[in-house]
């Protein structure tokens, strides 16, 4: 969150550059600077969940300057930027399990009924999103297979979670 005016501003100018393919390395270098700023405001610890976002930024300069021609390259870094999101968010369970507690305790309390140690769960979950997470960097027909995976886990999330969980994971989903 944050007070000032020029972010939703330059939020909409990047959704509106995206929109053409030759525009978009305008909506990339937006994206840049939110990064920027949000690290100059956050801090470097709280922006380790979003590098995708710089991978993201990647993909639209290099799709907005060559087209089809370097695409491979540009899904490759956005695979492997959001693969170490993933790794981060995984270890951050392993690391500070008390920040999905209160998760578990309010939206996923179905997990709680089946009688397993709350810190079980979340380092089990750690561990599931962690090799998934792994496989879409390092493995090649492997990081298809764990990226639908991860997609239909994040999906069926969503109905237990709700839509707010669906507007924050919607960059991760695409």
């Amino acid at each position: 969150k944050t007070n000032a005016t020029w972010v939703p501003v330059l939020q909409l100018a990047i959704a509106a550059t995206v929109l053409v393919r030759r525009s978009a390395i305008l909506a990339a270098l937006g994206i840049v600077v939110l990064f920027a700023y949000s690290v100059s405001r956050y801090g470097v610890f709280h922006m380790l969940d979003y590098p995708f976002l710089l991978g993201l930024a990647a993909f639209l300069s290099i799709d907005s300057i060559y087209g089809q021609k370097k695409r491979l390259l540009g899904l490759g870094i956005l695979r492997v930027t959001l693969g170490f999101s993933l790794l981060w968010c995984a270890t951050e369970k392993w690391l500070y399990p008390e920040w999905t507690f209160e998760l578990l305790q309010s939206d996923l309390r179905v997990l709680l009924a089946t009688g397993i140690n709350p810190k079980l769960i979340v380092m089990g979950a750690g561990f599931v999103e962690f090799c998934l997470a792994f496989v879409l960097i390092f493995g090649r027909l492997a990081s298809q297979i764990a990226a639908a995976v991860l997609l239909s886990v994040m999906i069926s999330a969503i109905p237990v979670v709700g839509t707010l969980d669906l507007i924050g994971h919607l960059p991760i989903l695409a």
